[in-house]
């Protein structure tokens, strides 16, 4: 414990640790010293003193405002460690340092809205929580922008699919023949929830896979009529041809398909 003496170099104290802003009349600036090694500052419901606040002894002065049902696992941090501004909410779920937001697994990046929509994995009926989420009741609001100005790229934005044959982020694996890359998919409102798949294009390997190749064809899906179920239709193979599925055509020029039997 500090001494009497001790105590006055903590908590309220006017201080010229900022002298440029020291005068005769006016000796420094008001602050909040904290003792080293916590250095951490704590607003709290009085009922919680001398609960476990789970946090010790960081290396740079931290501001923690804690929740009055659970101090110890939801709170809200404020920091700054000499490079990163750090934000963390509820114990870590959101954190924002140097010029990187983090969102942490599970939690979401929601705009337009204050909770998560849930669609399928294209089946129609296993739930798929989409972690950023852009939603709104009007065109613009409900709009994703990716834009670029440049007077020298000539290619315009991209938009990045990509998928790796290795479980953990950063590692790498060959992905193999047929192994989907990526998928677009377009959902309906059925009256019940938003699970319905109504068509999709899928990205997928189409060959044999090495260090600098990777051949590629694009599927195409509808779902049919009193169904939710996407069906292929037809695929752009790595050569370039377009392949029709089973059963589908193309019509010109009339409503439906005109059968012609081959000679």
């Amino acid at each position: 414990m500090p001494t009497l003496n001790e105590r006055r170099y903590f908590g309220w104290r006017i201080t010229k640790g900022d002298a440029s802003r020291a005068s005769t009349d006016f000796q420094g600036v008001p602050s909040i010293l904290l003792p080293v090694p916590a250095r951490d500052l704590h607003l709290a419901s009085a009922a919680d003193e001398g609960t476990d606040w789970n946090y010790e002894n960081p290396t740079h002065p931290t501001l923690l405002i804690h929740s009055e049902t659970t101090p110890a696992t939801d709170y809200m941090s404020l920091a700054h460690d000499g490079c990163n501004a750090i934000l963390t909410v509820a114990g870590g779920n959101f954190r924002l340092a140097c010029a990187d937001l983090v969102v942490a697994n599970t939690f979401g990046l929601i705009v337009g809205h204050t909770a998560q929509q849930t669609i399928s994995d294209g089946g129609g009926a296993t739930d798929n929580i989409p972690e950023m989420q852009v939603l709104g009741t009007a065109q613009p609001d409900s709009t994703l922008m990716v834009g670029l100005s440049s007077a020298t790229d000539a290619l315009g934005p991209m938009l990045a699919l990509v998928k790796s044959g290795n479980a953990a982020i950063g590692s790498r694996t060959a992905v193999v023949n047929n192994e989907y890359l990526g998928r677009i998919i377009a959902f309906g409102d059925d009256g019940t929830d938003l699970e319905s798949p109504a068509a999709e294009i899928r990205f997928t390997v189409d060959g044999t896979v090495g260090t600098g190749i990777m051949p590629g064809a694009i599927e195409l899906y509808t779902t049919p009529a009193c169904s939710e179920t996407l069906t292929l239709r037809g695929q752009w193979n790595a050569a370039g041809d377009y392949l029709h599925a089973n059963g589908a055509g193309i019509v010109v020029g009339n409503t439906a398909q005109v059968s012609v039997n081959a000679s």
